[in-house]
């Protein structure tokens, strides 16, 4: 029984099903950063969206006040401070050599490089780190979703989290917003994070809503949707980060509930593949560390001459039309790496 004395409700969808549409989401997070991949399936209109999503599972189940707290402190502030700090050093150390490392904030004062601009530049102050705004955001997803799951009924979990989806849409605009407007670019993802987890919530707890979402004849209707919508319509993709958000929220919340139910199609189709599984587990490590993945193919090329140093930066790609499946192995594969150094390293922390 949930703390609001409703019966909870035997989930179609099993915890290797969400780590492997977790794996899905990365890959497509991964890919989209490579660029080549922006058009075409149109991926940002639901991968982010897509982990928001499946994160409504987690609030299903009721946690302690202090569990609650912990997770957001450990686990995503003091994560992403402490990341951000080793980072910052190591390119504060490097800025003599490359300062172009940095993205475009090279010469921003380190110190506050390494702490308050985590906030203000969006977690963009540090390039390597820019996919990390993703983790800002959840933060106070599980801040407004935790208590708001334990007193709203599961029958207002939709029309609430719709309200919340278009009241973050009206914070947004067509080319989305500058750094100086960090606090209401926070307030939107925050509020279209809680929507898109509180409607994951409504649907992880309705049988029959998981029921239709399985039936090959929906996903068939999902895919014909997105097609229709793309070409038809041709809206504007998804950037949650900086809030550019296409006004015909119609049409984009048609692409991006598809995109978020083909991926949960195909991950129960995949469910045995233990690979996506894995990547589904450490998506937050992969989602704070692939840029590094891409650095390490860019110092390879540069040392043999086939790129220069001059305007090298966190987003820097050689010839990914090309190159793209080493970029998506790397990007993927380092990070795993990392996981596991710095768990002998960190211990409980998880870092």
């Amino acid at each position: 029984m949930s703390a609001s004395g409703e019966r909870a409700v035997p989930s179609l969808f099993s915890k290797d099903d969400i780590l492997t549409a977790r794996g899905i989401g990365i890959v497509a997070v991964v890919l989209g950063h490579i660029g080549v991949f922006y058009s075409i399936p149109n991926m940002y209109f639901w991968h982010i969206p897509l982990f928001f999503f499946l994160s409504g599972v987690g609030f299903l189940s009721q946690h302690s006040f202090l569990k609650t707290i912990r997770h957001v402190i450990v686990d995503i502030l003091l994560y992403l401070w402490v990341w951000t700090v080793i980072y910052g050093v190591v390119l504060w150390a490097l800025d003599p050599l490359m300062p172009e490392a940095n993205f475009v904030f090279a010469n921003e004062p380190w110190l506050s490089v390494m702490s308050v601009y985590i906030i203000t530049f969006n977690s963009h102050a540090i390039g390597f780190l820019a996919p990390c705004w993703f983790l800002l955001a959840y933060a106070a997803v599980v801040v407004i979703c935790a208590p708001v799951m334990r007193v709203v009924p599961r029958y207002l979990l939709t029309p609430l989290g719709v309200l919340a989806l278009v009241a973050g849409w009206q914070l947004g605009t067509v080319d989305g917003l500058a750094l100086g407007a960090w606090r209401r670019v926070l307030v939107g993802q925050s509020l279209l994070g809680a929507g898109y987890c509180l409607l994951g919530a409504a649907f992880f707890s309705s049988a029959k809503a998981q029921a239709l979402a399985t039936r090959p004849v929906t996903a068939m209707v999902s895919l014909l949707a997105i097609v229709w919508v793309l070409s038809a319509i041709q809206p504007k993709p998804l950037n949650i980060a900086w809030l550019a958000l296409d006004p015909n929220i119609l049409a984009v919340c048609v692409v991006t509930f598809a995109g978020i139910h083909l991926a949960l199609v195909l991950a129960r189709s995949l469910q045995n593949f233990a690979p996506l599984r894995v990547l589904g587990r450490e998506s937050k490590a992969i989602m704070t560390h692939h840029l590094l993945g891409f650095a390490l193919i860019n110092v390879c090329v540069l040392a043999l001459g086939r790129i220069k140093l001059d305007g090298l930066h966190a987003y820097s790609l050689f010839r990914p039309e090309v190159m793209w499946p080493a970029y998506l192995v790397v990007g993927l594969l380092l990070p795993l790496g990392i996981v596991r150094v710095s768990s002998r390293l960190s211990g409980p922390l998880r870092l």
